[in-house]
């Protein structure tokens, strides 16, 4: 998994042509009424690079700005209608 400044501009163009993607949303612990998100996951395939991290609330390191990404993620998709998202750990993330 990597995790590094040029992962946004990584994730953009590999949600622009997948066919499908995991997402996972990351937050700081198992109390999803309260607790924040923190970071999100996306996945194109089984080897470990083709995982991103993107932080958008850790206390240390670099964070996304989380407003931007969704916007940004949001254009993207919109563009990409036919990429089947796959949920990871839904019943938590939309709980």
């Amino acid at each position: 998994m990597t995790h590094d400044t040029q992962n946004v501009e990584e994730v953009m163009k590999r949600l622009a042509v997948a066919k499908v993607a995991v997402a996972d949303v990351e937050t700081e612990g198992l109390k999803h009424r309260t607790d924040k998100i923190c970071g999100y996951v996306w996945t194109f395939g089984p080897a470990p690079q083709d995982t991103y991290y993107l932080p958008v609330r850790h206390k240390e390191g670099k964070n996304f700005n989380p407003n931007k990404l969704a916007t940004e993620t949001r254009k993207v998709l919109k563009k990409n209608p036919s990429m089947r998202t796959v949920g990871h750990n839904l019943s938590f993330d939309l709980a």
